[in-house]
């Protein structure tokens, strides 16, 4: 270790004087002549067709420049995972319907923001509301409203596993235990929302500012909405105020639009969400259903495991697709299993999009399988700590779907948990506690 010069040892961060000095420049700090300000006018239904927008009285708001619709787009959807094109249904203005509360239905830049707002009051949007489905169990109802037409019972992606004898390790289990268990959603509430600026300097080469994750895909993403060849567009990442996976599915609408009213008006055009633009039009975490039915020995060890799990994915993929084969993925880790059937599907819902959010899929299932197992420690009278260490995976074992691990770290850790806790003391002095009771 004293051989290295960065591993083991404190190294200062580069960013930290301008951070601290307060120079540091994020996206909603710049600013460029005569640069324009935008803001995208969302849509206040949860589910309905778009019959018209007029937007005859706010062209007419002093200082407005230009207003785009989705009938000024290429009509082309997005979505991160791009290697499947039935996972790129997401427009960055809405065309035909919205599909949840926040969904974009226009865009205005004008030469200050208050000139911006009043126009946006006085576009008329007319719709024809839908019914809609706002959770997993009106998503999976048979006859429930569609949030796509082409995705038979709202399933935007199913996995199916299957890995051993699931029956011989019921059969070996002095105990079995089953239970759902639910999470809700989260949102990433960076500290900075999502910003940009974005300019045409001529007609053909764009440059945008963003804070984003992932500056090459934001790239990728405007060459296919905007009709145009990667090498016309430069994406700058200047600092960025937090993601945690919510600012990584490529190109958000606030970029989109930015980028296209910067090319209709040859001006510089800075959009930044509000907190409450953040919250709805944003990304968040998956609430999940999760079912799990595992069987024990007396023993402790643990023999096998059934998992269905249900997402609730809002309105549009995103990383979503991916997130559904995680959750299979996450349970065969940490714990050793004799035996694993996963069954998972994502539904469509008009909730806000649900993504990436700090190693998605794994939060939501390893909550639930460790609840499960303090359960089913105290119905055999085992100690939770070391019902885990007894089950959990070392380095150089191959888990049940193939995962090899290469370095575990995890008893070791259980172990110091337990340790700097007091743990057992604790234990010891809760069970005196309740003997003389």
């Amino acid at each position: 270790m004293d051989k290295l010069s960065m591993v083991g040892k404190s190294v200062p961060r580069i960013e930290s004087v301008s951070k601290v000095r307060g120079s540091a420049q994020y996206a909603g700090d710049l600013v460029l002549p005569g640069m324009l300000r935008a803001k995208i006018l969302h849509s206040n239904l949860p589910h309905a067709k778009i019959l018209n927008i007029d937007t005859s009285k706010a062209v007419k708001v002093p200082g407005v420049k230009a207003i785009i619709t989705g009938k000024d787009t290429l009509g082309r959807s997005v979505g991160p995972l791009d290697f499947n094109k039935k996972y790129m249904d997401e427009m960055m203005i809405a065309t035909d319907k919205v599909r949840y509360i926040g969904d974009p239905v226009a865009a205005v830049a004008a030469v200050d923001e208050d000139a911006v707002l009043e126009a946006l009051e006085k576009i008329e949007v007319t719709y024809e509301e839908l019914p809609a489905v706002f959770n997993i169990d009106e998503a999976r109802q048979e006859g429930a409203p569609l949030v796509h037409e082409n995705c038979k019972g709202n399933i935007s992606r199913p996995i199916y596993f299957d890995f051993g004898d699931l029956e011989q390790s019921w059969r070996d289990s002095y105990y079995i235990h089953e239970d759902t268990y639910k999470t809700v959603a989260n949102q990433h509430v960076p500290l900075e929302p999502r910003g940009c600026l974005a300019n045409f300097e001529t007609p053909d080469r764009l440059t945008i500012w963003t804070s984003t994750q992932v500056p090459y895909l934001v790239r990728y993403n405007l060459a296919h909405t905007l009709g145009m060849n990667e090498s016309q567009i430069r994406v700058i990442m200047p600092f960025v105020g937090g993601g945690f996976g919510g600012k990584a599915d490529g190109v958000f609408s606030s970029e989109f639009c930015a980028a296209l009213l910067s090319k209709k008006t040859g001006k510089p055009v800075k959009l930044v969400y509000t907190r409450e633009e953040e919250f709805i039009a944003g990304r968040r975490r998956h609430p999940a259903q999760i079912y799990l039915k595992t069987g024990i020995t007396k023993q402790g060890v643990i023999t096998g495991c059934l998992a269905n799990c249900a997402l609730d994915g809002g309105a549009y993929n995103g990383y979503g697709p991916a997130t559904i084969l995680l959750c299979g993925i996450f349970l065969n880790v940490p714990y050793r299993l004799q035996a694993f059937r996963y069954e998972g599907f994502r539904y469509y819902t008009n909730n806000p999009v649900s993504s990436a959010m700090r190693g998605h899929g794994a939060p939501q299932v390893n909550f639930a399988f460790d609840q499960q197992l303090d359960q089913m420690a105290a119905q055999i009278g085992m100690d939770p700590v070391e019902i885990r260490l007894k089950n959990a995976l070392e380095t150089g074992e191959i888990t049940q779907n193939g995962l090899k691990i290469h370095s575990s770290g995890f008893k070791e850790c259980i172990k110091k948990v337990a340790e700097q806790s007091h743990w057992y003391e604790k234990k010891t002095s809760c069970l005196l506690i309740t003997v003389s009771a």
